[in-house]
């Protein structure tokens, strides 16, 4: 995923989600997103720690079909943004790792389900 994420430093307080114009539709950002450094809070008002995914609903949406969300950085973090397009090259050139990502972002998703807690 390194190599086809771009590397996004956001200082303390600064809303991460819907603020790259280039890269979203009608205002909604298609980037999925891997905290790195720092904390972040989500729209659902749940915290994300380093290692963790957010804005995964992209993943299962076309690009400009959800919601319009901001996350907010808590402290300075640094994070990893994989566009839609990004997302699609990797999926053309190095499907494997496409897979493996989507295994990933499902599999911690599914563990954030309290019923999947035990």
């Amino acid at each position: 995923m390194l190599q086809w994420a771009e590397k996004v430093v956001v200082p303390k307080g600064s809303e991460i989600v819907s603020d790259v114009t280039e890269e979203t539709v009608a205002g909604i950002d298609d980037a999925l997103y891997l905290l790195f450094r720092g904390r972040v809070l989500d729209v659902d008002g749940s915290t994300v720690y380093p290692g963790a995914f957010f804005n995964t609903d992209c993943l299962y949406m076309p690009p400009g079909a959800g919601d319009e969300i901001a996350a907010v950085a808590v402290e300075d973090s640094v994070l990893l943004r994989l566009s839609h397009k990004q997302r699609e090259e990797m999926l053309f050139h190095e499907p494997h790792v496409a897979h493996q990502l989507l295994l990933a972002v499902l599999k911690q998703r599914e563990m954030r389900h309290p019923s999947r807690r035990h």
